[in-house]
């Protein structure tokens, strides 16, 4: 300043820029003024952010304004499986994630709570981040299958699919699929029992007169080619569809009661019971005969009650019911036989006494019988069957061999006191012997349980 103005200045003490006012002397009287240098900073003020707080704090701004903002903490979560990647970062374990912003219209400090959820087992699903176990296990192949399909009467050989995947449990490791499949070196017959392949064109018709694992073994369908030939000469109309049908009046099964159905040798070819609800049906594949059906053994019998239909293309439908009250006991069942309540039947079914009734037999052959003193057995180790007639004369006497289905395996003349068939290359099953005279008269017979 240079004393020659007489001007007066503004007063700017309101200013904390500016420097302390000087005083300038003009004449006797003395003046505040601002020194021209800040007269120029007067004219250059910055408005901002002045709050070192706030997060656009402006550290050149010169004149406070409204402009703050201020920073923002905000937290959030989420669930993964395995791994998750957020705003350039992937973790694969559980962790907290921080991210860090700030722009012209906001800043602050975001964190994200990541779990990461890892499966318990191979077969875990992940859904919604968290793995889920729908109860499926590794298959024989390693492949992930329903652990419901283990002894749910299917056998999962590859024939059934899940998850893209044939699906095997017919291993050791699984009880051949907790025993819906057969074992290595066995197959299912017709009926889905297990059975020896080796069985199959072996020269012996497997139409259930043989048993293998306490089961009737049937290979005589067109599944398998009639036994692969071994069971072509036995015509197919010999045998005949049969369904039982249980019902309960209350809804709760047969408590305990069971039936079976035994062929005219008293062998159990079909038994079943119902566990639980109204009602159910077993279906059967049986040979012409005469069946005796048992129904019973349980509690709440006045419940029970059943139908059985049998059925061949050409013979027709049979229908026997067994109703309320009068549902326990035992039935004859006619499977494409003629009259089954015969005193001969009857005679026949008497196994306790293995033998033909007496009474059917004319006196002069039970004088003989008598006299002959017959016996047959068995021997295990040797797989022999001994025919012994302790007064065997002149007679002239011959044995029969017949499977349970009655079917004639074998014949010949008795040799004297002592005769002896190999058994060897038949199957453990139970046959029946019969020793007759030359008039076809039926001497004795006996069961032979081969086993």
């Amino acid at each position: 300043y240079n004393g020659s103005q007489n001007e007066t200045f503004a007063v700017m003490s309101e200013l904390h820029h500016v420097r302390p006012f000087a005083k300038y002397f003009y004449g006797k009287q003395h003046r505040n003024f601002v020194p021209k240098e800040d007269l120029r900073l007067l004219e250059e003020q910055i408005p901002g952010c002045t709050d070192s707080l706030a997060c656009n704090f402006n550290d050149q701004a010169t004149k406070k304004d409204d402009s703050c903002i201020y920073p923002i903490h905000s937290t959030s979560s989420v669930t993964a499986c395995d791994s998750y990647t957020w705003e350039g970062q992937t973790v694969t374990s559980t962790q907290d994630l921080t991210y860090t912003y700030n722009d012209s219209t906001a800043c602050g400090v975001h964190t994200l709570k990541v779990t990461i959820n890892h499966p318990s087992s191979e077969c875990d699903v992940c859904e919604e981040g968290v793995y889920v176990d729908h109860g499926a296990i590794l298959d024989c192949h390693g492949n992930c299958a329903p652990q419901s399909w283990l002894g749910d009467e299917s056998c999962d050989d590859g024939s059934f699919t899940s998850g893209g995947h044939s699906i095997y449990f017919n291993c050791e490791a699984f009880d051949y699929d907790a025993g819906d499949c057969c074992p290595e070196g066995e197959v299912a017959d017709c009926h889905g029992n297990c059975a020896p392949e080796t069985w199959l064109s072996d020269g012996y018709c497997d139409d259930g007169s043989y048993e293998s694992g306490g089961q009737f073994i049937y290979f005589n369908c067109e599944a398998f080619n009639n036994d692969q030939g071994d069971c072509e000469s036995i015509e197919t109309t010999m045998m005949y569809n049969v369904e039982v049908s249980m019902h309960d009046s209350y809804g709760d099964g047969w408590n305990g009661n069971r039936y079976e159905i035994v062929n005219s040798w008293g062998i159990p070819v079909a038994q079943g019971e119902l566990s639980s609800g109204s009602s159910s049906t077993d279906h059967w594949t049986l040979p012409a005969d005469c069946y005796k059906m048992n129904v019973g053994g349980g509690t709440w019998q006045e419940e029970v009650s059943w139908d059985v239909v049998v059925s061949h293309p050409d013979a027709g439908t049979s229908i026997m019911q067994g109703a309320i009250g009068n549902a326990i006991g035992n039935f004859d069942v006619s499977v494409g036989s003629g009259d089954c309540t015969s005193d001969e039947w009857n005679a026949m079914m008497d196994w306790g006494r293995l033998e033909a009734d007496a009474s059917t037999q004319q006196e002069e052959v039970l004088e003989l019988e008598d006299a002959l003193e017959l016996s047959a057995y068995y021997d295990a180790l040797t797989h022999i069957v001994s025919i012994e007639a302790e007064n065997y004369g002149s007679q002239k006497l011959n044995y029969q061999l017949y499977d349970v289905l009655g079917h004639l395996i074998d014949e010949n003349q008795l040799k004297g006191a002592l005769t002896q068939v190999k058994i060897s290359h038949l199957s453990k099953a139970i046959y029946m012997l019969k020793v007759n005279t030359a008039e076809k008269e039926t001497l004795k017979t006996f069961k032979i349980v081969k086993n």
